[in-house]
């Protein structure tokens, strides 16, 4: 029997829709092509590949075609006993193998996923856990539909449904060992592949009356979501459905491009970098017009981001990408939008400095950017301000490496963050001299307020409730945790079992507030802009924040309409974009002079 051959689609508003043969057996099934104008009932699937190394023979017009185990998995449970299953699945229903034929229908994802008449979500096959998470699953969101919305810890839900109350001897025992049954079940689901794949957030998003399918159980994906809202936590260490929940009721908003998309989505994985913006093109009406940048297989990874963020600096009005730059790269420019995010090191880009409307360290209006040398150079007006003195050591890598957080990996990355917040404090004290009663120049306040004020910077900049009753208390924290972090540091401020020991012994010096917990934690919550970052203080006398790769002679740039200061290197004679900066004093505008600016280029 021979293998199966694409024949030609007649338009580029045609597709290919895939006819699941009822029946047992090998799956058989027939192509067609119809045209998306039409009015067609078909379910379109989103499902992850899987590992592509081992392939499983199903036939497809009565030839042989070949595809992952959990596509076939999928096949198996999705084709009914007498009837026809009609189904669109990118792996068929599109030649993978063909460049050309990829850059027409990747577009066309918004209206294929638009006009089906659902969309079938397939997590893979079920296990021993997966009735209970479904049973689960189920019971919570039936107390959201009758308006009991009063929210309880997921591990609980049996205790919940039987009615009791924490009780008794008898009643503890069984509801402890029920827990870790229940969250162990829950993990089981939100641990699987789909939830991390690019390409989910757009099937989801688009498609209609969205149904999870795991194994031989179902449920419509509203479940999930209402589940999720009658948790008091969030139903899994990566809060999967709760972002995924909160971001379909804002896409649709007109002022997003492609890139608030994909940045959003930055997280998610995929085995072509390209996918990272070609699976978020869908869900703007009016990519072309706002980010003219088409879906071309056929370019490489490097050229498709340059071509992106080059579009986004000309037909945005703004330079924010630049915070999620490549920077001091081994390939590229290191001006281009990141396409190799590394969670165990990069910060997140809503959490770079050039994102938040309150700062205005590049003066206002952005004057248009040039570019030049086959367009790998981009030319920016602005001036050197300052030069980096003295920084905190290099932040350890945290194990978010991309994949799933279980409980182990949590615990290593609260350890790792702890660490890392004690090497930078202890550091970045030492670095300016807080000890001394001096006032901090750029802003004529004491230098262990201005110290205080990077400390807490993310209370500033995402305009938090802070948990305390004014700012004032939180700086009463702070000068407690000073003084007796000073007095229990060991002499190695740098390694990190030293480091926790200091944590350790620190939290137990400390007071507890009125609900019994350490005070430290108060402080440490409102920390979150020192993670992955490195204190540094400048020539001029300047501190702040600063890229986990800043070093010692990086040169401070502000330029024209870019709301943070940059650090720029030079490297074989051309500028390199390192990343943006927070340095107190500077991001209002203060420092900035219009009359020394000068085109500088980055490569």
């Amino acid at each position: 029997m021979p293998l199966f051959s694409y024949g030609p689609l007649a338009t580029e508003r045609d597709i290919r829709l895939l006819d699941l043969l009822p029946g047992r057996g090998s799956i058989r099934c027939n192509i067609r092509h119809v045209s998306l104008s039409a009015n067609n009932n078909y379910e379109a699937l989103s499902y992850c590949w899987g590992a592509p190394t081992k392939k499983t023979r199903i036939f497809v017009n009565d030839a042989k075609f070949y595809v992952t185990p959990n596509l076939h998995a999928a096949l198996l449970r999705l084709r009914d006993a007498k009837d026809v299953r009609t189904l669109w699945i990118d792996a068929i229903c599109i030649n993978q193998n063909d460049t050309p034929e990829k850059n027409v229908q990747v577009p066309l994802m918004r209206d294929i996923y638009g006009s089906c008449r659902r969309v079938v979500i397939w997590l893979g096959e079920q296990d021993s856990r997966t009735k209970s998470a479904f049973q689960g699953l189920e019971f919570m969101a039936s107390r959201f539909d009758v308006g009991k919305l009063e929210e309880f810890d997921y591990g609980d839900w049996k205790r919940v449904k039987r009615g009791e109350k924490p009780g008794g001897r008898f009643l503890r025992s069984r509801q402890i060992l029920e827990r870790p049954v229940a969250m162990g079940a829950f993990m089981s689901i939100f641990g699987r592949p789909w939830f991390r794949r690019v390409w989910i957030i757009q099937e989801l998003l688009l498609g209609p009356d969205p149904l999870v399918v795991c194994g031989s159980f179902q449920t419509p994906w509203e479940t999930f979501e209402k589940a999720d809202m009658v948790s008091s936590v969030s139903l899994d260490l990566n809060q999967h459905v709760e972002n995924l929940r909160k971001y379909r009721k804002v896409w649709r908003d007109p002022e997003y491009t492609v890139v608030d998309h994909m940045l959003w989505g930055w997280k998610n994985s995929t085995s072509d970098p390209r996918d990272k913006l070609y699976g978020f093109m869908g869900l703007t009406s009016d990519q072309g017009v706002k980010i003219p940048v088409p879906v071309d297989y056929a370019s490489d990874v490097g050229h498709v981001f340059l071509r992106l963020t080059m579009q986004y600096l000309l037909h945005s009005g703004n330079l924010w990408i630049l915070g999620c730059c490549r920077g001091i790269r081994a390939t590229g420019p290191s001006w281009i939008l990141n396409y190799e995010y590394d969670g165990s090191a990069d910060p997140l880009p809503e959490s770079t400095f050039g994102w938040y409307r309150a700062f205005n360290a590049g003066g206002g209006t952005l004057r248009q950017p040039v570019f030049f040398s086959g367009d790998s150079l981009l030319g920016l007006h602005g001036h050197i301000f300052d030069t980096v003195a003295g920084v905190s050591p290099k932040p350890d890598r945290s194990p978010n490496d991309g994949t799933e957080i279980t409980v182990t990996k949590q615990l290593r990355f609260d350890y790792t963050r702890i660490v890392n917040f004690f090497r930078l404090y202890l550091a970045a004290r030492r670095l300016c001299k807080i000890d001394d009663e001096r006032l901090y120049n750029p802003t004529g306040e004491p230098i262990r307020e201005a110290f205080f004020q990077v400390l807490v910077l993310s209370t500033i900049i995402e305009r938090r409730e802070i948990a305390v009753p004014d700012i004032s208390l939180l700086r009463g924290i702070f000068e407690d945790f000073d003084r007796v972090v000073v007095r229990v540091a060991g002499k190695n401020t740098t390694a990190g079992p030293a480091l926790f020991v200091t944590y350790l012994r620190t939290i137990l010096n400390m007071s507890l507030d009125a609900a019994g917990a350490w005070v430290f934690d108060t402080l440490y919550w409102h920390t979150d802009a020192t993670n992955r970052r490195k204190f540094a203080v400048t020539e001029r006398g300047y501190i702040g924040l600063a890229p986990r790769q800043a070093e010692v002679g990086d040169r401070v740039m502000l330029l024209k309409g870019y709301r943070a200061p940059v650090l720029a290197r030079m490297v074989g004679g051309r500028w390199k974009l390192v990343g943006d900066c927070y340095l107190r004093g500077v991001m209002e505008g203060e420092a900035y002079e219009e009359e020394r600016n000068e085109l500088i280029w980055f490569d």
